[in-house]
């Protein structure tokens, strides 16, 4: 459904210039750095830019705990309409967002060559964030300017809206960042051209997409050595960006699977290597490890946020049960994005497996249905079944 928005910087350039003379035999760096003829080779722009996009996205929707909200300027925001962005971001300005050819809506419809059910369902798909967001205005004027504010079926739909979103955005390039791949007995046929360098960079196709999806981990380079990364409170300046979104995700699932970090980082750099080396088998190889460690940390996240929830829904304090709807919201998120989760090229869920695992949540009173902890426990036990946890 995604496939044309996924790699959205390679339909930036379109154009080749000169071919690559030959490959080397490089060694695998210890931090993410490549360059050719003395100059990086790495491009991480595109998907900064839609992460300070995504963070500004959430961040005018948390407004609603004080300040009406707009509609329009949420539509505009999502879509990079009319210079929405009023704030800078975490890399970029507020100008370079707004100057910037990218938008989160073409993760949702991009290009004329998508089928018609593939636009449909991405109109579908944006639809639905716009609808949550009118939903949070409703819950404004009914409830009143509050920091969590929950609909009538107890999910609180900021944290929702943000964890499907980050699911989409990031997990999902990160996941199928070299999806396209046929490997035939004795070769690997390549979706993305590796011999030419693409006009106005130093980078082939292959190299923008890796660098593409490696970027959306938005993990400090020196994370391995400096651990405050972790303990940034909300009111460090770095928080948002070092705290939030996949590399948040990325520490819970250190919690509870140590060196998953390490892994994660070593084999985007053995990967990005093999690429250099032209050695499309090593990087085919990679891009599965890499496919099975972060649907292993969408996994342990889904099931981290439905123990939180299901505890505090348990818990005999009014505070906890507040909490735990916010912890059950993201948990839905995660479900969704379990969508996403790939073991080589078999989904590890149908697409009816996730919708049900929805439906078991969000029908009828929602989070508070009498038997919601069974049902929160019976999905967590089917990832740990499938993921053999």
């Amino acid at each position: 459904m995604y496939k044309k928005a996924l790699f959205i910087v390679v339909l930036v350039f379109s154009l080749y210039s000169c071919k690559l003379d030959e490959y080397s035999s490089l060694e695998t760096p210890s931090t993410y750095s490549f360059q050719r003829n003395g100059e990086t080779s790495v491009l991480l722009d595109s998907s900064r830019l839609l992460i300070d996009m995504h963070l500004s996205l959430d961040r005018y929707m948390r407004k609603s705990s004080s300040e009406n909200i707009d509609l329009a300027v949420y539509e505009n925001m999502l879509k990079n309409n009319e210079s929405p962005f009023l704030e800078d971001g975490y890399y970029y300005s507020y100008d370079d967002l707004n100057n910037s050819d990218l938008s989160i809506w073409n993760y949702f419809v991009t290009t004329e060559e998508q089928s018609d059910e593939e636009i449909e369902n991405g109109a579908v798909l944006g639809e639905f964030y716009l609808n949550n967001f009118k939903i949070l205005q409703t819950l404004i004027s009914s409830q009143g300017y509050k920091e969590l504010l929950l609909d009538d079926k107890g999910f609180d739909i900021i944290s929702l809206s943000s964890t499907c979103l980050m699911g989409l955005t990031q997990f999902y390039p990160i996941i199928y960042s070299n999806h396209y791949i046929s490997p035939a007995d004795d070769e690997v046929d390549m979706i993305w051209d590796n011999s030419s360098i693409v006009s106005g960079t130093n980078s082939t196709e292959m190299e923008l997409v890796w660098d593409s999806a490696y970027a959306m981990l938005n993990l400090p380079e020196d994370i391995l050595e400096n651990d405050s990364y972790k303990y940034l409170s909300k009111e460090n300046e770095g928080y948002y960006k070092y705290n939030y979104l996949v590399n948040s995700a990325m520490y819970i699932a250190e919690t509870q699977e140590e060196g998953i970090i390490e892994d994660v980082l070593n084999l985007f750099r053995e990967g990005r290597t093999a690429i250099v080396n032209n050695d499309l088998r090593a990087r085919y190889e990679v891009f599965l490890q890499i496919q099975k460690k972060m649907s292993l940390v969408l996994a342990l996240n889904t099931i981290y946020y439905i123990e939180e929830a299901t505890y505090n829904i348990e818990s005999t304090k009014v505070e906890h049960l507040e909490y735990a709807y916010k912890s059950a919201s993201k948990a839905y998120g995660f479900i969704y994005s379990m969508s996403f989760a790939y073991d080589g090229f078999s989904a590890c869920f149908t697409t009816a497996e996730i919708e049900s695992f929805l439906e078991v949540i969000s029908s009828e009173e929602g989070l508070y249905k009498e038997d919601i902890v069974i049902e929160l426990e019976y999905i967590s036990e089917e990832i740990k079944n499938k993921f053999i946890l």
